[in-house]
């Protein structure tokens, strides 16, 4: 096949996952729906940004890096400042994201891996299938994170493989690596990993003798200049701007402690993310005997997984954290064309071929349900469309945004953002104090007097201790002080409380409560 005619097979290919993407997107995803909490927190810090507060969970008070997607928000904040909504940002950001993710897949594997056609396109549509498209519904940043993994990975194997140190691909490398990092903290993990990665194997050919030396030398420098000064200088500014080296969710959700049921659901989830892809894995350690190619992926993935165990798990839906190690996954070198499981399986298994009635529908029989089937019947039942009951009761609130009222919430990602109250998040991660106090008191409260409470009565797993003891804090506070509960929506199975007490002493308190106790919950009983 000439170059002219394989890339003129590629461009077709790549406009049938597009309109492939375009109509999985259609079919799976409710855009409609308002965005889920967490990504609402991210919205309301651009929206704030792009209103020249600065990087501010409430316009005036000093500046609190609870958005933890940095460069995301940033983006976000740039599309709205040239007349965008924050909600069309977010969509365009991350479906685009998502679908250049998905072509670069097919096009690493075609064109570093010479994969054929037909692996690199169900690798394609795997993804395609997978989880990426919810998060653009719901908002979040996912998608827009796994991008800049890839091409920092892709380039990261360019250096593995093929021993390439040319000025471009060290850049690349450095610079998406750079982009990673800025994106989420966790970028800083795929880094340390590839640079792991890399030393080792200079360190096993010899690289770091005398003679080679001066290769190496040319390739550091470059990294130095491009990832580490600025990564430092980031670093460095963070700390100065904010006042506190890491992002303010880490201290809430990390602290310093370790969490197993973190690591074994983050190790749950990887592997369901590619549990069709397990065994071809197996195949090349325990068949192939080239248990090296298929380790330039499991080392990052693995290190990536395992190291969830210092974070809560909390706000995981369906796999957002553990999402961007699936598309370094479909690059693999593991799908090489001189490695490819379906021509290996069918030369070590010939002496099969009478025992079987047709090895290879068999084979593609498989692959069909794996790749085709698995995610969409697993993501199809793990992640229904969400209704966010609060976005109404945000509503509600929003005629009084000019009025100065503050709202305590424990819930502090739909009903901050819209009803664009001044917010205390009550659970800290978006509020300094309480995240390094390890949690809200009452005095705290006092300073607010906050004119609406919303609770959320469900204990949190992964830090009921915690959870347990603001929920009592909360509940003592509306006691003791002039609150009156407006509405409480509740069902017994599966347990469910949220709670709205307005303060009675403010000109608008009888307004207020009339109208939250006119809201509805769908399926929810109420009561006050």
């Amino acid at each position: 096949m000439t170059t002219t005619h394989k890339n003129l097979i590629d461009g077709i290919m790549l406009l049938l996952l597009s309109l492939l993407t375009y109509i999985s997107s259609a079919i799976l995803t409710d855009f409609s729906q308002p965005p889920i909490e967490d990504a609402a927190m991210l919205m309301r810090y651009a929206l704030h940004l792009g209103e020249g507060f600065g990087i501010v969970w409430n316009p005036g008070e000093p500046p609190v890096d609870g958005a933890t997607d940095f460069l995301f928000m940033c983006c976000i904040t740039l599309l709205y400042k040239a007349g965008l909504s924050v909600e069309h940002a977010v969509r365009i950001l991350t479906f685009t994201a998502h679908l250049l993710t998905i072509l670069l897949v097919y096009l690493m594997n075609r064109r570093h891996h010479g994969s054929t056609i037909f692996w690199a396109s169900i690798l394609a549509i795997y993804l395609i299938l997978n989880p990426g498209i919810y998060f653009v519904g719901v908002y979040f940043g996912t998608t827009f994170f796994a991008l800049w993994v890839l091409l920092s990975h892709y380039f990261c194997q360019k250096i593995l493989l093929s021993e390439d140190l040319s000025y471009t691909t060290i850049a690349a490398f450095s610079g998406f690596g750079l982009i990673a990092c800025l994106t989420r903290p966790e970028g800083i993990l795929w880094i340390l990993c590839s640079l792991i990665m890399i030393l080792w194997k200079w360190k096993r050919e010899g690289l770091f003798s005398i003679v080679s030396i001066s290769k190496i030398k040319p390739a550091a420098k470059l990294f130095f200049l491009i990832y580490f000064l600025p990564a430092l200088g980031y670093f460095l500014w963070h700390w100065i701007y904010f006042g506190t080296p890491l992002p303010n969710p880490l201290y809430r959700k990390g602290g310093g402690s370790i969490y197993p049921y973190s690591l074994i659901i983050s190790i749950y989830l990887t592997g369901m993310l590619m549990l069709p892809l397990i065994p071809f894995f197996i195949w090349e350690w325990v068949s192939l005997k080239k248990p090296i190619l298929s380790g330039y992926t499991i080392f990052p993935v693995g290190i990536f997984t395992v190291a969830f165990f210092f974070l809560s798990n909390e706000m995981n839906y369906g796999s957002r954290f553990q999402y961007c190690v699936l598309p370094v996954i479909l690059i693999s070198p593991l799908w090489r064309k001189e490695i490819t499981f379906r021509l290996s399986l069918s030369e070590r298994l010939k002496i099969l071929k009478g025992s079987l009635p047709d090895l290879n529908l068999l084979i593609y029989g498989l692959l069909f349900y794996g790749f085709l089937i698995y995610p969409w019947v697993r993501y199809q039942r793990v992640m229904p469309v969400l209704r966010d009951e609060k976005y109404p009761a945000a509503a509600i609130l929003t005629p009084f945004a000019g009025k100065g009222y503050t709202l305590a919430t424990t819930e502090a990602g739909i009903l901050p953002y819209y009803s664009r109250w001044k917010a205390i998040d009550t659970w800290g991660l978006n509020d300094k104090y309480i995240a390094h106090a390890g949690g809200v008191t009452q005095t705290y409260l006092d300073q607010y007097c906050p004119e609406v409470i919303m609770i959320d009565g469900a204990i949190l797993p992964e830090k009921e201790r915690e959870w347990s003891a603001m929920l009592d804090t909360l509940y003592q506070y509306v006691r003791n002080r002039p609150y009156t509960l407006a509405v409480h929506f509740y069902q017994p199975e599966p347990e469910f409380n949220h709670y709205y007490y307005v303060r009675n002493d403010f000109p608008d308190s009888d307004i207020l409560i009339k109208s939250l106790r006119k809201l509805e919950y769908a399926g929810k009983r109420k009561r006050w």
